[in-house]
């Protein structure tokens, strides 16, 4: 095994990539990672999906030019449409779950945060608040999903990750990269659900949410059961990272 690091939530093991390698992400915000990719695999095929529409927009002015594929969706294990939510002070944490406070001092507040000066003291305020809630220090699993100010919410496409191979014309997978807030629980459920869909995938790397969005409870469950059929290691940075690697190969 040859793990290699894109960043701090995503890694991979080298030795599995075949040649002419498929990546797909889920959930980019500007393509860093594709682009990392690109410089090391030339042949390679990226895939990104991105449900948010700002977030899309950054993206495809990102990597304009590259040989990379993007859609304006969201990938949610079912084909469809699903309500995205986009917050005022944590564009990176947009989500189809609901992590927003509800007060009726929201408009003065994301007024507030248009200033430069504002933005940057709540975000540091923020910052202490999280990690004084951390649910690795406390061993537990933290409750602060309505954290952020809600700037808006709208209906997106969903797609399955099986129609992630069908719209795309793939028949495998390297890579798939999850940094998707949340939705990583519904893509594994979905992928553990299908056996022939499994089978295309050699390698998952998660950036899992539990303790923020959902319980930690639920991704160990689905965790284990995967580890039927795919190999699991953690990573080693600050950020908690999982690597499923198909007991096939």
């Amino acid at each position: 095994m040859n793990i290699e690091y894109l960043d701090q939530n995503c890694f991979f093991d080298t030795d599995l990539i075949s040649s002419n390698p498929v990546f797909v992400e889920i959930g980019s915000y500007t393509g860093e990672n594709g682009k990392r990719l690109l410089g090391r695999y030339e042949n390679a095929r990226l895939l990104i999906y991105e449900a948010g529409r700002r977030n899309y927009d950054l993206l495809v002015a990102a990597v304009s030019g590259l040989p990379i594929t993007t859609h304006h969706k969201a990938v949610t294990g079912k084909d469809g449409t699903v309500t995205f939510y986009e917050f005022a002070d944590a564009p990176s944490s947009n989500s189809t779950y609901k992590r927003h406070r509800k007060n009726k001092w929201l408009r003065v507040k994301n007024r507030l945060l248009r200033n430069r000066l504002v933005n940057k003291l709540v975000r540091v305020l923020r910052g202490i608040t999280k990690r004084s809630r951390d649910p690795n220090a406390r061993g537990k699993s933290a409750k602060y999903s309505m954290m952020f100010a809600l700037n808006g919410k709208y209906k997106v496409t969903s797609v399955s990750v099986e129609s992630v191979f069908t719209e795309n014309s793939i028949d495998h997978i390297d890579v798939l990269f999850t940094n998707c807030e949340g939705g990583e629980l519904a893509i594994l459920s979905e992928i553990l659900r299908k056996k022939k869909l499994r089978d295309k995938i050699s390698q998952m790397c998660i950036s899992p949410h539990d303790g923020r969005v959902y319980k930690k409870s639920k991704l160990d469950h689905i965790i284990a059961k995967s580890s039927r059929n795919f190999s699991v290691r953690e990573g080693t940075t600050k950020y908690r990272s999982i690597l499923l690697v198909n007991r096939r190969l």
